[in-house]
């Protein structure tokens, strides 16, 4: 198989898209290239992908299984800082970041601190527990407003603003 004459993201979906029975000895390089791929420029995940045996790409591309398999979430494994900042006219008063797939919010991060409304930031730290790095967010305001957000990347952002639409 020529990796030269295959799109680099039709190359990048077919190793993500490998169960990890048929990667056998090379699961932990084909999950280095899906973490490369979400975290990295593509011309490295290509070079990763070009190290991967012929027969692994050869097995992938006539593989039966299901191309929408999703691939592997990122874990979060260094601890996620990003700034805050309340845009709105209420202050935030409570603030819960729990992963995506936890069903009770874990302990508000404020604990006490008050967000100021209308430009007010702060540092967000959410500690490495090598969960997965998609987190819901729960903001509480001093008017009663609560905003619900869903699917956040953390190991992606720098800054996260609420405004008021």
């Amino acid at each position: 198989m020529n990796l030269s004459r295959i799109s680099q993201s039709i190359a990048i979906a077919t190793v993500a898209s490998l169960p990890m029975a048929m990667l056998g000895a090379t699961a932990a390089l084909a999950e280095d290239v899906v973490f490369i791929t979400s975290h990295m420029s593509r011309s490295i995940a290509i070079a990763t992908i070009a190290d991967l045996p012929t027969d692994l790409l050869t097995a992938a591309a006539t593989s039966t299984a299901p191309a929408a398999q999703a691939a592997p979430t990122a874990v979060l494994e260094e601890d996620s800082v990003f700034i805050m900042i309340n845009d709105t006219s209420a202050d935030m008063i409570e603030f819960y970041a729990s992963p995506s797939n936890v069903d009770n919010w874990e302990e508000d991060l404020f604990e006490g601190f008050v967000l100021s409304a209308r430009g007010g930031e702060v540092e967000v730290t959410i500690e490495a527990d090598g969960r997965s790095c998609i987190y819901d967010f729960l903001a509480i305001f001093s008017d009663g407003d609560e905003v619900d957000e869903q699917q956040i990347d953390i190991c992606d952002i720098s800054e996260y603003t609420y405004s008021e639409s």
